[in-house]
């Protein structure tokens, strides 16, 4: 009887540790993210009126009206290592600054378990976006690629009324669905100064064969895109390009077309 028993107590023990370890709870924390808005915490230039925190993918948010005096607060987060996306969204419902790509690294944040910390999020503004279309034809009729004399596009953006440079980039000649987006992992295209963007297109010996310029524009602002469709037609060795462009209504590249109508504006130009 005596064996018996020492027998099932460590059994017994083994399986309610097992139990304990297959069903105890993930640790959480909370966080309160300060955020500061420039260099004055001014909600009112750029039209906030809200700012969203958010942790990781769907793993927690939180919203309200713009007042960096007040924290967002994120509870019942579990305990780990995550990013950390706060956002401000204008009265149009526009991106206009997050803490993405600014000088402070504050864009991952650390989930302590069964505790409540502070953390710091700077928010700069965000970029402004440059969508092209192309139509490319010989002697107003469609044609592939092969068949043109324009191999690349190449597009630049412009401030300061179209004399200073902010960044340049190729699209070869193949069209893509919808808009192209300028490709800006440095996040230059600032919104609040692009005024000008020119096309100029290129055939395989580099020698160019038109120009299309759009602006001076009025800037587009933080988070807004400027869409240019250009159309250029190849006759007898010349190419003539005429353009037109959506300023400042379209924030998300998935929206193409479909996301407004701003200033728009013309050009025409031939090689």
């Amino acid at each position: 009887m005596t064996y018996t028993t020492s027998r099932l107590r460590p059994l017994f023990a083994s399986a309610m540790l097992a139990i304990l370890a297959c069903g105890g709870d993930t640790p959480s924390g909370i966080i309160s993210v300060r955020y500061s808005i420039g260099a004055t915490d001014d909600c009112a230039p750029l039209d906030i009126m809200t700012v969203r925190a958010e942790v990781g993918n769907d793993v927690q948010s939180a919203q309200a009206d713009c007042d960096p005096s007040q924290p967002l607060v994120l509870d019942g987060i579990d305990a780990g290592n995550y990013p950390l996306l706060v956002t401000a969204i204008d009265s149009m419902g526009f991106i206009v600054m997050d803490n993405i790509g600014g000088l402070e690294d504050d864009d991952t944040v650390e989930v302590v378990g069964g505790s409540s910390r502070e953390v710091d999020a700077s928010l700069a503004t965000t970029p402004a976006t440059i969508g092209l279309k192309w139509i490319l034809t010989v002697d107003g009729e469609g044609a592939e690629c092969q068949f043109l004399a324009t191999k690349t596009l190449r597009v630049t953006a412009f401030q300061n009324d179209g004399n200073t440079q902010m960044l340049t980039h190729d699209f070869d000649c193949v069209k893509p669905p919808g808009f192209a987006y300028v490709p800006d992992p440095n996040r230059v295209i600032d919104g609040q100064g692009l005024d000008t963007v020119q096309i100029r297109l290129f055939d395989d010996s580099d020698d160019e064969l038109a120009t299309a310029v759009e602006g001076p524009f009025e800037p587009p602002g933080p988070g807004r895109a400027v869409e240019i469709t250009i159309t250029c037609d190849e006759v007898n060795g010349m190419v003539t390009c005429t353009s037109e462009s959506n300023i400042g209504m379209v924030d998300d590249p998935s929206a193409g077309s479909d996301g407004g109508s701003g200033g728009g504006s013309g050009g025409d130009s031939s090689g």
